[in-house]
Formats: structure tokens, C-alpha cells, sequence
């Protein structure tokens, strides 16, 4: 699975939301509501993330944070081609962040 594939999975959607929920849904760095994204912070675990690995972040703080670290990102295309993850991931994952 490649690294949009991925964002597309449901291991990330219910990733996305414990996120947002242990956010209070509000971006972590200006504390606005509206279009909230979740960031990784490296992406060492993609696929088996840990909880301080994302944060939430509203669509412009996102960007801005991708553009003052440009370059700095480990980019993308290196990221492992395959995630393996299973129903009993995401159910041990969501009862750890709760």
C-alpha cells in the first residue's frame, strides 16, 4: 500500500479521529475549529503510529508548518511502499488512546 493509499485506509480515518478527538478538535497551534487536518509528526511508524507521532492542525498552520520545514520532511516517496495492519490493531490502538 502506498502512502496515499493509505490516507484512503480505514486504519487512518479511525487514526484521524481518536486524534482529533484527544485534540478537543481544534488545531494545536492556533486553536482554531475549522478545517482540521492531522499531521505526522516524523513518519518513522506509518501505519503503526504512535500517539505523539500526529497532532492536530488546522489546514493553514498544516501548510505552514510544511513550508517552514521544507526539506526537512522526510519525503514521502521513501515511505515503506507496504503497511500491514489488521482489525485487531486499530481496536488495540483505539482503546489505548481512551
Amino acid at each position: 500500500m502506498n502512502y496515499e493509499a493509505y490516507l484512503d485506509s480505514k486504519w487512518w480515518e479511525t487514526m484521524r479521529q481518536l486524534i482529533l478527538h484527544r485534540d478537543k478538535n481544534k488545531c494545536q497551534r492556533c486553536n482554531r475549529r475549522g478545517g482540521l487536518e492531522v499531521h505526522h509528526l516524523n513518519y518513522e511508524r506509518v501505519g503503526r503510529e504512535k500517539d505523539n507521532d500526529l497532532v492536530t492542525l488546522c489546514d493553514r498552520c498544516h501548510n505552514d508548518i510544511h513550508w517552514e520545514q521544507r526539506g526537512k520532511i522526510a519525503n514521502k516517496n521513501m515511505i515503506m511502499q507496504s503497511i500491514p495492519i489488521t482489525k485487531e490493531e486499530i481496536i488495540i490502538k483505539a482503546q489505548s488512546l481512551f
